[in-house]
């Protein structure tokens, strides 16, 4: 019902983020490692601050 009428229109939201992506593609080009870096260098800090998270979180519970 609410999802199917979500789902007709769920292309719509893709196409500012595609036209953002031609718009700046020169640019996008030209500072393609930093960009790189970026993420990965974002997604490692991400999992190993999960990680530390959890670690602390399993040894609270242990201790209880």
């Amino acid at each position: 019902m609410v999802a199917d009428g979500f789902s007709q229109y769920l292309g719509l939201l893709f196409v500012p983020a595609a036209v953002g992506v031609v718009l700046f593609l020169p640019q996008l080009q030209a500072n393609a490692l930093a960009i790189i870096s970026a993420l990965v260098g974002s997604v490692i800090l991400t999992i190993g601050s999960s990680a530390l998270v959890v670690r602390f979180l399993s040894r609270k519970d242990a201790h209880e």
